[in-house]
C-alpha cells in the first residue's frame, strides 16, 4: 500500500483519524497513535468564542506533544555545518559561536595549540547542536507543517554528509600528496 500524500512511497501507518495510509515523511506520532499532517493540522485547531463556525489554528511550535515526539531529534544537519546550519534557520548567536571557534585556529600558538582548541571547540559546538538543533531550528521559524520542517531538515543533513565527504576526500588527497621525502 502506497502513501496516499505520496504515491510513488510506502506506507509505513495508517492515520487514526481518517484512515489513509501514510509513509514515514507524512507520519506523525501523537500519544501513541500516528496521523497524516492534514489531521494534526485540524486536531490542534480550536473553536473560538465567536462560535462553533469560526476556528483558528493553534500554532504547531505551541504544541508541546507535537514538539516532544516529532521535532526533538538528533539533527545530523546541525551537527555537520553547525555555523551555516545556524545562517540558515536563523540562530544568529550560534553563528557567532561557530565563526569564533574557527577563529581560533588561526590564533598564532607554540605547536598549534590554537588549532588543537578550535578543534575541541568544534566539536563540542557540533555536538550541542547535533542535540538541541531540532528543537531550536522548529521555534526560529514558523513552518507549514511538521513535514515541511523534516523535509527542510532532511536536506541540511543530506548536505552536511555531502561537505563532510567532499571535505574528507579533499583531505585525503592533499595529505596523500603533500608527505616530505627522506
Amino acid at each position: 500500500m502506497n502513501c496516499d500524500y505520496h504515491s510513488e512511497r510506502e506506507s509505513v501507518g495508517v492515520c487514526f483519524s481518517c484512515g489513509k495510509p501514510v509513509c514515514s515523511e507524512c507520519k506523525v506520532v501523537l500519544q501513541e497513535k500516528v496521523y497524516c499532517n492534514p489531521c494534526v493540522n485540524k486536531l490542534l485547531l480550536y473553536k473560538t468564542e465567536a462560535g462553533p463556525t469560526r476556528a483558528t489554528a493553534v500554532s504547531l511550535q505551541d504544541a508541546p506533544a507535537v514538539i516532544e515526539k516529532e521535532i526533538m531529534r538528533w539533527n545530523w544537519g546541525a551537527f555537520f555545518l553547525t555555523w551555516i546550519w545556524a545562517i540558515g534557520n536563523k540562530l544568529w548567536v550560534w553563528l557567532i559561536i561557530g565563526l569564533a571557534a574557527y577563529a581560533i585556529a588561526f590564533v598564532p600558538s607554540p605547536n598549534n595549540k590554537a588549532i588543537w582548541v578550535s578543534i575541541i571547540c568544534q566539536g563540542v559546538i557540533s555536538v550541542f547542536l547535533g542535540v538541541k538543533g531540532s528543537e531550536w531550528a522548529w521555534k526560529s521559524k514558523k513552518w507549514d507543517s511538521i513535514g515541511h520542517f523534516k523535509r527542510t531538515q532532511r536536506k541540511w543533513r543530506n548536505w552536511g554528509i555531502v561537505f563532510t565527504a567532499v571535505g574528507f576526500i579533499i583531505g585525503v588527497i592533499i595529505g596523500s600528496t603533500s608527505r616530505p621525502s627522506f
